[in-house]
Parts: C-alpha cells; structure tokens; sequence
C-alpha cells in the first residue's frame, strides 16, 4: 500500500486499540488477554511467510533489530495491558499523545539528534497543553489510578524508545522478520507474565472479550503493525509518532460512544488544542519527507 493508505490503516486501528484493549481485559487476565493476542498473531504470521515467500529469519545477524521491534509489545504494550483495567480508554489513548514528546526528548537527550524547528517546539507546547487539559478533565471521575497512569507513561517510553530504536537498527529487515522476530521474543514474555502472576483462567469468556482479542490479534498485531513498520522505513520517527497525537479524538468519541465514558467541556476544548497543535505542526513545523529505500531481503 502507499504511504497515506498504510497511515490510515494504522490511524483507525490505533483509535480502537485502547477500547479493544478494556474490553479484551474485562473477563480475561491481562496477561493473559495479551499473550492471547500475540500468539493469534505469530500464528497467522507463520501461515503468512511462505505465502508472501518472505525470507528466512536470521537472529544472528538481525537480533538488535528484533529485540528492538519486540520492547514496543513487551514491556510496551504489556504496561498498556497492566494499566487497562485501571484507566479509561480515552484516557490511556490521550496519555499516548504524549508519544511524539517522548521521541523528541530521548532522540535529543539520548541520540544527541537536536533538530526539532521552532515551528515543532510550538506544536508540542500547544499539543501538550491540550493533553494537560485533557488529563485534568479525566483524572476527576471515578475510574482513575494514578499507578495506571504511571504504568501507560512508563509504556509510552518505551513505545518512543522502540521507535528510535527499530529506526537506527531495522532499516534493512524484512517487514515480516521483523514482525515475526518480535513476535517470537514478546510472545513468550506474556505467557511467563501470566504464569508468574497466578495463570489464572477465567470460568466463562464474554463475546466482547473474545472478539476483542481476535480483533487485536488479526487486525491490530499483523496489518496494522506491517504498516506501521512500513512507516517506520520511510518517514522519521517523529512523523510516524505524530499519529498518537491524532488517535485521542476518535478514541475518546468510541469511548463515549461504545463504552459510556464521559465527555465534558474541558476534554473537548483538550481535543481541540491537541488538533490545532498537529496543525501547527503541519504549517510551520513540517519539512519535506524523503521516503527511505524499499523493504530488502535478509541474507
């Protein structure tokens, strides 16, 4: 697919996955409900390999490569899974706009890339703003843990650090290998997680639960994460972590809608702020995108 279809691909599956993620977690342990999710994946991974003639997979030559894509699922997304059962949707989706902030600072502090425009910086104060405003707004109801919120910022690191990582060590790896290296790293990790914590086993699964995880497993850890590998080959890590900073508006108007959670005036003022923060950026802060090489072959 082309870039702007493999960016709305991954923008609408991002804008379900924090619900998706709640409910999975409603009857299932969260461990569980994610290590569910990623072993559907492998295992459709798998059937996909030699059907789209992928190459070999090589852990000797491409290990840095796989074990950066697998810190985003784990722990990344298994501080997400940890969380979902304390937080809101909209919430947990809102705190991820944070994403580009991360990227930015690690990629400055860490990499010692210091090459944001003052038009960026303007974005982020503004979009930072708009999800200050947001969490000031969620963090009053009922349904809130200061740990939750702890656990979704420490993913958020993650997820950014992922990010850069997958960047500086991946950009040579076949898309499925990745996919798949990741998976067979993370995997595992879930269901060691899950054993460690009790390996409890619910008596009866809901249907929501149920069609969340496969939901997730086909549609959030396969296509959507080839594209946002795809993404990752060709536009910065920046760029690619901006589509958090779009996903908390629909996300939040899929938890309200969906699964009750309350919208007043002070959240919808947020998602105004954060949407006039990716214009900015847009306008003043944007620079002209040269997509990076095809996808190659592993050796």
């Amino acid at each position: 697919m082309s870039i702007p279809m493999n960016y709305l691909l991954v923008l609408v599956v991002w804008s379900t996955t924090p619900l998706a993620i709640v409910w999975s977690s409603e009857s299932v342990d969260p461990m569980a409900a994610g290590g569910l999710r990623l072993l559907i994946a492998l295992l459709v991974i798998l059937l996909l390999r030699p059907l789209l003639s992928a190459p070999a997979l090589n852990f000797k030559c491409h290990w840095k490569a796989y074990a950066a894509s697998a810190m985003g699922l784990y722990p990344g997304l298994a501080l997400v899974y940890w969380a979902a059962p304390l937080m809101p949707s909209s919430l947990i989706s809102v705190t991820f706009g944070m994403a580009p902030f991360f990227v930015m600072g690690i990629n400055a502090l860490v990499f010692r890339q210091r090459d944001s425009t003052a038009g960026q910086v303007l974005a982020v104060v503004i979009a930072f703003a708009g999800l200050a405003v947001l969490l000031g707004a969620e963090n009053t109801g009922d349904h809130f843990s200061y740990l939750g919120l702890l656990l979704i910022l420490l993913a958020v690191t993650f997820y950014a650090l992922s990010t850069l990582l997958v960047k500086a060590h991946a950009m040579e790896t076949h898309v499925l290998n990745l996919l798949s290296g990741s998976l067979l790293i993370a995997t595992p990790l879930y269901l060691l997680s899950w054993g460690l914590g009790g390996g409890s086993l619910p008596e009866t699964v809901s249907i929501k639960a149920l069609l969340a995880i496969l939901y997730l497993g086909l549609i959030g850890s396969v296509f959507a994460y080839i594209a946002y590998f795809h993404l990752l080959k060709r536009l910065s890590a920046t760029v690619v972590s901006f589509i958090p900073m779009i996903t908390p508006a629909i996300a939040v108007i899929l938890g309200i809608s969906l699964n009750g959670e309350h919208l007043g005036k002070q959240m919808l003022v947020g998602m105004l702020m954060i949407m006039l923060g990716i214009w900015v950026y847009q306008l003043l802060g944007s620079r002209k995108i040269r997509p990076q090489p095809a996808i190659s072959g592993e050796s």
